[in-house]
């Protein structure tokens, strides 16, 4: 069958060249007839005076018009075929590359020994629909490569089960041992122009299928940096995780990475050994990234400072309300925090009317930590310090001064929600300290 398709190719292939050989020689003598009745058509209106009649100009025009569509019919018919000739040149490229098991063998085994896995994974069967693509390819027989080679013998083709078997003989450069490449190649079901055998290395025995990923909710999966599809959101023990299932897999080790647009890529790599495995990190601390830290960090240290500033100036606490989300048990927590701050600044031995902040000033504010359990949604803790200057306001009547300072450490706990609008405070905690 083989033979027959490739003579039939064949004879195509020279009766077309044949043809186009005999167009090109008509075009070369239509060429020679067409310039001389240009040169006729020419010379006869030259001679014509300026009486010529309606009828004249008229056959002149029709002439010229006849010449100009043969020569355009011509031209396209021979561009017409040499598009032919030019695509079965190339089918019969891929036909001899695609329908012998020999060569496929020896462009995928020389491929392999160089780590050309761009190449070679075409080559492979169920590389064109699988969920994979080459990095994990690439990881997995990278993995697999033993020893250095540089000759080898291709055996001669065994068969086996709708496939044939290569045994391929190398001597490892560096132990000098002899050694055994065992490839298989399966036939495929759908046959190149339907009418040859298509043949691609089967790599079945390494694949596993039907593995089951958990990370934490909105966060993304890669596999040997290839980007997963069609995660779900399930809920398991009561904590929602993003869980994915991957159809087909090499055997071998693969990073797996959990990747979000905030925090920073966690990587596990693990060993795929079988079908039907589950690998669990839900529970993995996602860390921020370090631009949005410093996003954090600027937001706190400006709610800090409004809450601060209104406190040393006497606000009440409606002044800083709108910091913070419409939470009955938060906003509660937030006044009794404010209220703390006015009473670290003013004291309650004095008279607080007659006392006014002079000086109030941050130190630098550090961010302790960021553990987020979604991209969206963490704790941090911001520590920093303050130092203020409180005087006695004088009088016409009273001219005393009198003044008080005082230095505080604060360690403040957020937890913090990303919305349409920003970063939003969802719950908070703020423990102070008087360093002096």
């Amino acid at each position: 069958m083989y033979n027959k398709s490739m003579k039939i190719l064949c004879d195509t292939l020279n009766s077309g060249l044949n043809y186009c050989i005999i167009v090109q020689n008509a075009q070369r003598r239509f060429d020679k007839v067409d310039n001389e009745e240009i040169i006729k058509i020419q010379n006869e209106a030259e001679n014509k005076t300026i009486e010529t009649s309606d009828k004249e100009k008229s056959d002149f025009k029709t002439k010229f018009r006849k010449f100009r569509k043969s020569w355009f019919a011509h031209t396209l018919s021979t561009i017409f075929i040499l598009a032919i000739l030019a695509a079965l040149g190339a089918g019969y490229a891929i036909v001899e590359t695609e329908s012998d098991p020999k060569i496929v063998a020896v462009e995928y085994f020389n491929g392999y020994i160089s780590g050309n896995w761009d190449a070679i994974y075409p080559l492979v069967d169920g590389s064109d629909n699988s969920s994979l693509g080459v990095e994990s390819f690439a990881k997995v027989m990278s993995d697999s490569m033993n020893g250095d080679i540089n000759e080898y013998e291709l055996g001669d083709p065994q068969k086996y089960e709708d496939g044939v078997v290569f045994n391929i003989k190398y001597q490892d450069m560096v132990t000098e041992e002899d050694k055994v490449f065992e490839l298989k190649l399966k036939k495929q079901k759908k046959k190149l122009f339907q009418l040859v055998n298509k043949w691609k290395v089967d790599l079945s025995e390494i694949e596993a299928s039907n593995l089951k990923v958990m990370i934490p909710e909105g966060t993304q999966l890669y596999i040997n940096n290839e980007k997963v599809d069609n995660p779900k959101t399930e809920t398991i023990d009561e904590v929602k995780k993003m869980v994915y299932y991957v159809e087909d897999i090499y055997l071998g080790n693969h990073n797996m990475i959990i990747r979000s647009d905030y925090t920073k890529d966690i990587i596990k790599e693990v060993e795929v050994t079988e079908n039907y495995q589950k690998f669990d990190f839900s529970d993995s601390e996602l860390n921020v990234n370090e631009d949005i830290v410093n996003e954090l960090k600027e937001f706190n240290k400006e709610t800090m400072k409004q809450m601060y500033t209104n406190a040393s100036n006497k606000k009440s606490y409606k002044a800083i309300i709108d910091l913070f989300p419409e939470d009955k048990t938060l906003r509660k927590n937030v006044k009794s925090f404010y209220n703390t701050m006015v009473n670290q600044i003013y004291r309650e031995d004095i008279a607080t009317e007659e006392y006014k902040v002079d000086q109030l000033v941050f130190g630098d504010f550090d961010i302790k930590y960021a553990n987020f359990s979604m991209p969206d949604t963490g704790k941090i803790r911001v520590d920093f310090t303050y130092n203020f200057e409180v005087s006695r306001e004088t009088t016409y009547y009273d001219s005393y001064t009198g003044t008080y300072s005082g230095e505080y450490k604060v360690g403040a706990i957020y937890t913090i929600k990303l919305s349409q609008d920003g970063w939003t405070i969802q719950d908070i905690k703020i423990v102070s300290k008087k360093i002096k």
